[in-house]
């Protein structure tokens, strides 16, 4: 029996790989569905030219709607394009070189956001950074160039926008903005829309100061020691934070259907690198894991155990913890992750295995493109030596505090 044509629900199902991968539809004949590591999903037309050379255009991106429908899609227009361009390629002609009859205006910048945003919209996971990428199209790029036509706005424009963004509201701002402008401009080049970014010759207008505060170890270990002894979700999602050297949003949001045995995995939409991450808990981090209070699908449950805890509901505890166990500044989870990123330095564990637990990608060519060793023992082992050293770090606070009781 041949396989079942392609559909909404079929391609939603689609799931990312190490590597992208292709799926033919067998409704129509030349149809591929392309899926990414990302998760984002498009429709190309694989076809031989007159010359006989074998290649693929893309005709459609496939977008996640609430309709659920072969039209909303992006589906029925896709088998719509690849139906048309069969027809030419029957009669011994080309489709990509045939000159159109009326030329399509030239792309606005608002219509390179609208592809931008239904590109992040389409993606198998749902990217947590999407509302705010949606805000920085409404609030700052479309009433400045929404109208204008995307290959008209220059590198002076770009820099006399940000700047004044600078100016206004501020450096950071002014690089978030950018950032964003950047992709959209970069994806509207990889998907044919425009030949170039004026955007990659931009620079960014504020030079951001590195923040290179961390907690002492004498710090660290009185905030774990208070956070231990605090019986709050809050408090074990902060225990956690450190074990586990994860940003926050990725590991707070977690269910128990993504742990199993002694592993929690993240999936690549969720991730801010774009790529799938397993977390080898320690022995200290699966004790904490048996005292989260069980009758809620997520591992930390916020006031709503159908919801999971907000991320400002544990900065907010790690504020009261912090000042109760006399650490007089941020031990927000960025501080904890810069802090045990450089108790990995301490502890001698190889760079390349120190930035897969912390999920920085920074590395050489060769590390991004060629090694694609998943280093699950080396992780696990460098996660169980900072678990070990930070119950170092907590039996010195405690004999400080007896001490000092003394």
């Amino acid at each position: 029996m041949g396989r079942s044509s392609l559909t909404y629900r079929s391609i939603k199902a689609l799931g990312p790989r190490s590597r992208r991968y292709d799926v033919t539809d067998p409704h129509t004949t030349g149809l591929v569905v392309r899926v990414e590591p990302s998760g984002a999903k498009s429709f190309y037309h694989r076809y031989t030219a007159p010359g006989g050379l074998r290649t693929m255009k893309l005709v459609g991106e496939f977008r996640v709607v609430p309709a659920r429908t072969d039209a909303a899609c992006g589906l029925a227009g896709a088998r719509e394009e690849v139906a048309r361009r069969r027809v030419i390629l029957r009669r011994g002609e080309d489709p990509d070189a045939l000159p159109a009859s009326e030329p399509p205006p030239p792309p606005t910048v608002g219509d390179l956001a609208d592809a931008y945003l239904d590109h992040l919209e389409s993606r198998s996971e749902p990217l947590r950074s999407l509302p705010e990428e949606r805000r920085k199209v409404q609030v700052y790029i479309l009433p400045s160039f929404g109208d204008r036509v995307a290959s008209d706005v220059t590198p002076a424009d770009g820099h006399a926008f940000l700047t004044d963004i600078r100016d206004q509201r501020g450096g950071y701002q002014s690089n978030r903005v950018r950032s964003t402008l950047v992709s959209l401009y970069r994806h509207a080049v990889v998907s044919g829309a425009i030949e170039s970014s004026p955007f990659d010759r931009v620079g960014r207008v504020f030079k951001e100061k590195p923040k290179r505060t961390r907690l002492t170890d004498a710090e660290l270990g009185a905030f774990y020691l208070a956070c231990e002894e605090e019986d709050s979700v809050s408090a074990r999602a902060l225990q956690m934070a450190v074990l586990c050297t994860t940003r926050g949003e990725e590991l707070f949001a977690r269910q128990w259907t993504d742990l199993a045995n002694g592993v929690i995995s993240i999936p690549a939409g969720v991730t801010k690198t774009g790529v799938p991450h397993r977390l080898h808990l320690s022995r200290q981090a699966q004790a904490i894991v048996e005292r989260l209070p069980a009758g809620s699908p997520f591992l930390f449950p916020g006031r709503d155990p159908a919801k999971p805890i907000l991320p400002t509901s544990v900065w907010e505890v790690s504020r009261r913890i912090a000042r109760r166990a006399g650490v007089g500044r941020s031990c927000g989870v960025r501080m904890l992750r810069r802090t045990t990123a450089t108790l990995f330095g301490e502890l001698k564990i190889p760079g390349r295995i120190a930035r897969l637990c912390t999920q920085h990608t920074a590395g050489d060519i060769h590390d991004l493109h060629y090694n694609l060793a998943e280093y699950g023992e080396e992780m696990a082992e460098a996660w169980q030596m900072l678990a070990d050293r930070v119950d170092e770090l907590v039996e010195s606070a405690r004999d400080r505090r007896v001490a000092l009781a003394v």
